[in-house]
């Protein structure tokens, strides 16, 4: 009889897959997948429904816990429900699945990931620059301690009044923009320039 090796690296005499004797609490400590996570995963089809024994109870057997281990990582990898279901649809064929045919899926399957997780890389990227470009407008401009906002609004022109504050529309120099980690410092009230627009007018500013 081989070894089980659970979530966390131990390892424990694997169950003979003919007679399957795991409880659905016995793969769950062992996988690190909870027990209601598993039953879902049977629900939709990820994992075969496991036989009963005389008591009603799942049984489980080693089989099952390598696709729940295998199915737990590419979750934990942020890979789709229904990406993961390609890999263990192969799996299901216990007698024919061959470890290479398996490791081809598993590389198509990361490499499709990366190439997601890129694009949303980019987009963070573009966003973040835009959150910089946005508040570097806004520690730019001093109004008037005395003056409602409503009321700088309103001397605003009408493209700044759509971002929401007086001055929000004012931008990054180009080489700025450019960079996506461009990070905007604290600057003191006090060592702040006098030299900026605020609001477009200056009645609005200190």
């Amino acid at each position: 009889m081989g070894t089980t090796v659970d979530a966390r690296g131990k390892t424990s005499p694997a169950p003979r897959e003919a007679g399957a004797t795991l409880t659905i609490g016995q793969i769950a400590r062992l996988t690190g997948v909870g027990a209601k996570a598993i039953r879902y995963y049977e629900s939709v089809g990820l994992l075969p429904r496991p036989p009963r024994g005389v008591n009603s109870y799942r049984r489980y057997g080693q089989a099952d816990v390598n696709r729940l281990l295998l199915l737990h990582r590419l979750r934990t990898l942020g890979t789709p429900i229904t990406a993961a279901r390609t890999v263990l649809d192969r799996l299901a064929d216990e007698t024919g699945a061959q470890c290479a045919d398996v490791r081809e899926e598993l590389l198509t399957l990361l490499d499709e990931r990366l190439r997601t997780l890129d694009e949303e890389i980019a987009t963070l990227r573009a966003l973040r620059g835009e959150v910089a470009g946005y508040r570097r407008a806004i520690v730019s401009c001093q109004p008037h301690p005395g003056v409602r906002y409503h009321d700088c609004m309103a001397q605003a022109t009408p493209a700044v009044q759509t971002t929401g504050f007086p001055c929000g529309g004012e931008s990054l120099s180009p080489s700025t923009q450019d960079d996506p980690y461009f990070n905007v410092p604290d600057i003191p009230y006090k060592e702040q320039s006098d030299e900026h627009v605020c609001c477009h007018q200056g009645s609005c500013c200190a």
